[in-house]
C-alpha cells in the first residue's frame, strides 16, 4: 500500500493503492471497475489505533491501512483502488461509531423547563449521543437538558426515551449525549452494527 498526499482546498488527496496481500481480501462477485471518480462520499470509520477498512465501492476490494496522518488535519481524502476507481472517502475519528439514520421522534427541553413535546427527526445515532434536526423550530441552546423519545427501526422497535445535553447546534441540527443510557445500551449496540 503506498500513501501520497496533496493538498487541494477541499480535500485531502490521498492516493490509497489498495493491492492484495495478508491483511486484504476481494468479496465475492469482483468485476472489473470503471475508471471514473464516484460520486458517492464513502464512511469509513477508525479505530482507536487509527486504523480504518476502506472498500472500494466497484470491485469491492477491502484493505486496512493506518490513516493516523490525517487525525488532526481533513477527514475527506481522495483515494483510489488499485483497480483504478476513484472515490472521495470519509474519515470518521469518533471515538463511537455514528450510524446515519431517518427516525421520527419527539422531544421536550426540560432544563430550562418546558411544557410540550416538539418533532424531531433524528439524523443519526451512536453509543454516546443522538443527532436530530429540529422539526418545531423550538429555541434551543448549547447546554440545555432535553428528553428525546424515539423507536428504533429495528425488528422490536425498541423504544428510546432519555435525557440527552445539547452538545452543538448548527441550523435545525442539534447535537447531544445522552446523560444515561444503561438500560438501553445493548439494544443500541446491537442496532448500531446491523
Amino acid at each position: 500500500m503506498r500513501l501520497e498526499t496533496r493538498s487541494h482546498s477541499h480535500i485531502e488527496e490521498t492516493e490509497i493503492i489498495i493491492s492484495e496481500g495478508c491483511d486484504s481480501f476481494k468479496l465475492p462477485g469482483n468485476r472489473f471497475c470503471s475508471m471514473e471518480k464516484s460520486k458517492e462520499l464513502i464512511a469509513a470509520h477508525v479505530d482507536s489505533n487509527d486504523m480504518a477498512i476502506i472498500t472500494c465501492p466497484d470491485c469491492g476490494l477491502i484493505k486496512k491501512t493506518s490513516v493516523s496522518k490525517f487525525k488532526n488535519l481533513k477527514h475527506k481524502i481522495s483515494t483510489r483502488c488499485q483497480c483504478g476507481r476513484r472515490f472521495d472517502l470519509q474519515l470518521n475519528f469518533r471515538s463511537s461509531y455514528r450510524k446515519n439514520v431517518n427516525l421520527p421522534g419527539t422531544f421536550m427541553v426540560i432544563s430550562p423547563k418546558s411544557s410540550h413535546w416538539c418533532e424531531m427527526s433524528v439524523r443519526d445515532i451512536s453509543r454516546t449521543g443522538v443527532g436530530f434536526k429540529n422539526m418545531d423550530s423550538v429555541i434551543v441552546k448549547t447546554g440545555d437538558t432535553v428528553r428525546v423519545k424515539f423507536n428504533l427501526d429495528n425488528s422490536k422497535k425498541t423504544l428510546i426515551e432519555k435525557k440527552v445535553v445539547v452538545k452543538i447546534i448548527k441550523d435545525q441540527y442539534i447535537g447531544c449525549e445522552f446523560k444515561d443510557l444503561a438500560l438501553e445500551e445493548k439494544e443500541l449496540g446491537f442496532y448500531l452494527f446491523s
